[in-house]
């Protein structure tokens, strides 16, 4: 009797062992799907503020090679004004020798 008593004592044991186990997957799955939400989310909103920067960008972009059209448009306008100025200043100083020349000419 106490052989049985054993036996049905350890089936009884062994078979409420066997149901402890409890999926937990479904008290799991709301935190994923929040986690989810909440990443997608985050990332939309990098994936707006990477649109916005590149648009950023690409104005500043298109700004700078005007500046740098209108600079090298300057710099060849001062380019040219040195020229003329230069060919000024040889010219004055040519006349200024050739009216040194007369001056001393006539001084003779």
């Amino acid at each position: 009797m106490t052989i049985k008593l054993f036996l049905l004592f350890f089936s009884f044991c062994s078979l409420s062992f066997a149901c402890v186990k409890v999926p937990c997957e479904f008290a799991e799955l709301p935190f994923e799907q929040k986690l989810k939400s909440v990443i997608e989310q985050e990332y939309s909103h990098l994936d707006a503020s990477i649109e916005h920067l590149k648009e950023q960008y690409e104005k500043y972009l298109a700004e700078l090679k005007k500046s740098n059209e209108d600079l090298k448009k300057l710099e060849s306008s001062l380019r040219e004004s040195n020229l003329q100025d230069r060919e000024m200043i040889f010219l004055q100083h040519k006349f200024n020798q050739l009216l040194s020349k007369d001056i001393e000419w006539r001084l003779q």
